[in-house]
């Protein structure tokens, strides 16, 4: 059904699955759309001598998808570039993507965070058809994650990167063979764009939040080391706070309501039997 392969995205998922095409008897090139420091793909391509290209400049990315002309399968797994519609029309090409969420909920950037910051018991991976509207294309297939009360960001990430590798190499026979039913998405209240540039909350704890609220909104913008998102703040006493470091603890049985200490550059809050303890670094408000 195919004479070729195209690969475009970076990270963890797009080497998986670049792992997963290079078995196949067909030619394979891996495109990545942004630079990165350290590439798993790149370094993947030169172990095993597959045609490698870094295009970010968006109009050329659109060329070189216009231009190709053979019954081509592009998988797109994290991956920054939006098709535009004429990409999507190329008659050549079926375009299908890993999204990092149980669509149609959150869809865009950063997935995970919203899914935890929502308070979610759930969340999960999708792989889809590609169409002009973001993460609107039939659905091929879903699974679920669940998530846990100190489930962050980044756990979530790293675990739908795993998982979307796993079902990329269940659903890959079908779609080679074009043996498959997308399911249509629903659309509704659900369906939502997150920007790259949107924070849960802007970025900003609310104390008048319940504990279990801060602890979501903590963790959503928990991505270890990775500066997905700026650190999240803390507007107490006329002054903004950076929180760069928080602990869950817990034995605290004897406390009813929720009570909350700040003495900089402490900020200690319980309720029940769980506390939260972050440390602050003034910032300029």
């Amino acid at each position: 059904m195919f004479d070729r392969l195209i690969l475009i995205g970076t990270g963890r998922v797009a080497r998986g699955c670049a792992e997963v095409l290079a078995h196949l008897d067909l030619p394979l090139t891996c495109i990545e759309p942004e630079q990165s420091d350290f590439s798993l793909v790149r370094s993947f391509c030169a172990q095993r001598n597959l045609e490698y290209k870094l295009i970010s400049e968006r109009r050329e990315l659109s060329q070189f998808f216009m231009n190709i002309s053979v019954p081509s399968l592009v998988v797109s797994a994290h991956n920054i570039y939006i098709f535009p519609l004429q990409v999507v029309k190329n008659p050549a090409l079926k375009i299908i993507n890993f999204h990092n969420a149980l669509l149609p909920k959150h869809g865009g950037h950063n997935a995970p965070s919203w899914a935890i910051f929502d308070m979610e018991e759930t969340s999960g991976i999708t792989w889809h058809e590609v169409i002009a509207e973001i993460d609107r294309g039939g659905i091929i297939t879903q699974s679920e994650i669940p998530i846990g009360e100190r489930t962050t960001a980044l756990d979530l990430t790293m675990r739908c990167a795993d998982l979307g590798i796993e079902s990329f190499k269940e659903i890959l026979p079908g779609v080679l063979a074009g043996d498959y039913r997308p399911r249509i998405q629903t659309s509704g209240a659900a369906y939502k764009v997150h920007h790259s540039k949107d924070v849960p909350n802007d970025g900003m704890l609310d104390l008048s939040w319940d504990i279990r609220k801060i602890s979501a909104f903590l963790r959503s913008m928990d991505y270890g080391k990775l500066s997905v998102f700026p650190p999240p703040r803390l507007g107490i006493l006329g002054n903004v706070f950076n929180l760069h470091k928080y602990t869950f603890l817990e034995g605290f049985d004897e406390h009813d309501r929720q009570s909350i200490a700040f003495d900089p550059p402490k900020l200690s809050i319980i309720s029940g039997n769980i506390q939260i303890e972050a440390a602050c670094a003034r910032r300029d408000a």
